[in-house]
């Protein structure tokens, strides 16, 4: 099977929050590396032929360019200068951990590594394998030993540009031996093979048959039968191998994203296993945790579906808001419209504040207001060893109306003028 299903139900812990379990380190001399593959297309399925998005682009051109550049085509990359963000140039390519223990970033002839130092002795040499995070809050690295892969000890912070302490790891000393499990990869990438038999804590992956990033067939399913129809009928009408969205329930809808959105800590199903049209196994709604777990190893599914917007309407998901084939992050006035479409002056009581404040300024700010940035609870870290950890922030899904709304949107306007 292209991916094998967990013979246990097991909640699993998100990559950057896994603890630390302290494993055999692996000296330099010791470590073999194992080359990652870029995507690997044409992977026979049960029934179908994975195939590529690049085999989508011939008749879906448009959507295929602007997917991209999305958040989830870059959530997972073979390591190289372009994917990561983090810094080589002396003066900005090392972390202190410690006054005896650093890591250093170099673009050596072999390759990108972290070299660890210990009282200037090296201690470890780790080439970068693979980056995890579209780099818009930050990203983090692994790296391969034989077939397993670790996560590196050193990762990127975007608030501030620069190398970070990977969230969760120690403070102290330069660590390089936690396991990523597949149920990380199951949201940061498409399809991969995995091998259980050496235990959960050490799974095994085969390089050759992983494929990063988000894809295409992640959401529709495997396109191969899809693509020989239309290749060979181009005016064939639909197509019940492909999944479209708008054929299934709205629950089934809000599930395909929440399996990474809800948190892992919340599901109880296995994201690596997950296909669009499964539904969620969930922990009960009342026993969520809506406010303080705000991204995307949070709850923001589970924030959504305790907001007014979402208990009012029969119709309303996740793609109500977002397009899932562009990029739209940041982008405040268009998300401002969508609110709008529901939210006329006609059918809602609009806007009940500052009369001052002109009508269309108030279009133009409903999710500063409604869904305020906020200091991440889940996600954070630490820039300097001894200074205090440092939370993302990130943009609350529990849409409502917050204590300071009136003020937040008049000095907004006030700074506009």
């Amino acid at each position: 099977m292209l991916l094998l299903k967990r013979a246990l139900s097991i909640r699993t812990i998100p990559l950057f929050l896994v603890l630390g379990i302290v494993l055999l380190s692996t000296c330099i001399g010791e470590h073999r590396e194992t080359p990652v593959a870029e995507p690997v297309v044409n992977l026979l399925s049960e029934k179908n032929m994975l195939v590529g998005s690049v085999a989508c682009r011939k008749c879906h051109q448009e959507i295929y360019d602007n997917y991209l550049n999305t958040a989830h085509k870059a959530t997972s990359a073979p390591a190289s200068i372009q994917s990561i963000k983090g810094s080589f140039l002396s003066g900005k390519n090392a972390y202190l951990f410690g006054n005896q223990d650093s890591v250093v970033m170099r673009n050596t002839d072999s390759g990108l590594y972290q070299f660890n130092y210990v009282g200037g002795e090296l201690r470890y040499a780790y080439p970068f394998g693979i980056t995890v995070g579209s780099g818009t809050k930050g990203q983090s690295y692994l790296f391969w030993r034989d077939n397993h892969l670790f996560q590196m000890a050193v990762s990127y912070y975007a608030n501030t540009d620069s190398w970070a302490n990977s969230p969760g790891f120690p403070r102290h000393k330069a660590h390089f031996d936690r396991p990523i499990h597949s149920e990380c990869m199951g949201c940061h990438g498409s399809f991969t093979d995995v091998d259980y038999t050496s235990g959960f804590l050490l799974e095994a992956y085969n390089p050759k048959t992983m494929i990063m990033g988000v894809n295409c067939e992640r959401c529709h399913g495997p396109g191969g039968n899809h693509v020989e129809k239309f290749s060979s009928s181009p005016n064939a009408k639909g197509d019940p191998l492909l999944i479209n969205a708008a054929n299934l329930t709205r629950l089934q809808q809000l599930d395909a994203c929440g399996v990474c959105h809800a948190s892992i800590y919340k599901t109880l199903n296995p994201t690596v296993s997950f296909r669009t049209g499964d539904t969620l196994a969930m922990v009960p709604m009342e026993n969520l945790d809506s406010s303080g777990r705000i991204d995307v190893h949070g709850n923001q599914y589970g924030m959504l579906k305790r907001s007014k917007c979402f208990t009012a309407s029969a119709t309303m998901t996740c793609s109500t808001c977002h397009d899932p084939h562009k990029t739209e992050r940041g982008n405040e006035i268009l998300f401002s419209q969508r609110c709008m479409a529901c939210h006329t002056e006609k059918n809602t009581d609009f806007a009940k504040m500052n009369p001052s404040i002109p009508v269309d300024q108030i279009k133009k700010k409903c999710i500063t207001c409604h869904m305020p940035k906020q200091e991440s609870q889940v996600l954070n870290v630490r820039l300097e060893q001894d200074k205090p950890q440092t939370p993302a922030i990130m943009r609350s899904h529990l849409i409502r109306i917050y204590p300071d709304t009136n003020s937040s949107i008049s000095i907004l306007y006030n700074k506009g003028k």
